[in-house]
């Protein structure tokens, strides 16, 4: 007797072991049909799933690139306002500076797409004051020059003391198909401010 015609009789099992080989075959071919039944409708099942699941999937994808991008042009901009302000604070010219930024900007077509402002903030009785200012391609969000600045007077900041301060805002659009999406969740332009 081959392994596979073995039976196993179990204790309190009243029928034969001849009686159990036939009615096996029988039972295994019923649970067959029955097993391939139910994988069809699963099958079925999945793809209708994975249809209803694809598009919220696809636009998480969509979200994901879109959301590292503006990450990545707003940390172009932190960085290249920071190098500008450097400039300015070792006694580089605000024009060097902006000229600085632009320059190295043009991976992100700064040029195009936004601008760059260096002020320089010079402390005095009144508190601080703009004293000089240029701007290339967009207006300042500190103020204009002459003005004194009350938000910077909280920094404690002795008499004659100089701050230089590198603004830069960078219009974004998005590259996606969600572009609807996209200016409803990601701001439209980019900004950051560099204090040295």
């Amino acid at each position: 007797m081959s392994r596979s015609d073995a039976v196993v009789v179990e204790p309190g099992n009243d029928r034969s072991p001849d009686e159990l080989r036939r009615t096996r075959p029988a039972y295994r071919r019923r649970r067959g049909v029955l097993r391939s039944g139910f994988a069809r409708e699963e099958r079925g099942q999945a793809v209708v799933e994975f249809a209803l699941a694809l598009p919220v999937l696809f636009m998480i994808l969509l979200g994901t690139i879109e959301f590292g991008r503006m990450l990545e042009f707003q940390h172009a901009i932190t960085g290249l306002g920071r190098e500008a302000a450097a400039i300015c604070s070792r006694g580089g010219t605000l024009q060097e500076a902006v000229d600085a930024a632009l320059a190295n900007g043009d991976e992100i077509r700064l040029r195009d797409r936004g601008g760059v402002v260096a002020s320089r903030i010079v402390f005095e009785p009144e508190g601080p004051r703009i004293h000089e200012q240029l701007a290339s391609g967009t207006a300042s969000r500190l103020g204009s020059p002459g003005q004194v600045l009350a938000a910077f007077a909280d920094l404690g900041l002795p008499e004659g003391d100089i701050l230089h301060v590198v603004e830069i805002t960078y219009r974004y659009s998005a590259v996606t198909p969600l572009q609807a999406l996209a200016d409803l969740l990601l701001p439209e332009e980019l900004y950051d401010r560099s204090i040295f």
